[in-house]
This record gives C-alpha cells, structure tokens and sequence, in this order.
C-alpha cells in the first residue's frame, strides 16, 4: 500500500529557485502542487517518498 499523499502534480529533477528570505537554490529539486497550491519543495528523492501524483 503506498503510503504518499496524494498531489495533482510533482515536478521534479529541476533547478528550483525558491523566494524565500534565503533564496534558495535546489539541485535537483522538486515541487508538489495540489489544486492551486504549492504545497512543498525540496530534494526529488525527498518529495517522492513523501507525495505521488
């Protein structure tokens, strides 16, 4: 049984550039988004054992 939370998209294997206060640059990176929410970003190997799509 799969165990992720369920997403409506997951882009990931990209440079994400993020506007946080530290602009953070992430190698590698992915971001999930349900509806019209981003609802996280981070590492690919991260965000695909936490959400699928």
């Amino acid at each position: 049984m799969d165990n992720r939370e369920r997403v409506d998209v997951l882009i990931a294997h990209g440079c994400v550039i993020t506007l946080d206060p530290a602009r953070r640059v992430i190698d590698d990176g992915a971001v999930a988004v349900k509806g019209d929410r981003i609802v996280a970003v981070g590492k690919t190997d991260e965000l695909n054992a936490k959400y699928s799509a």
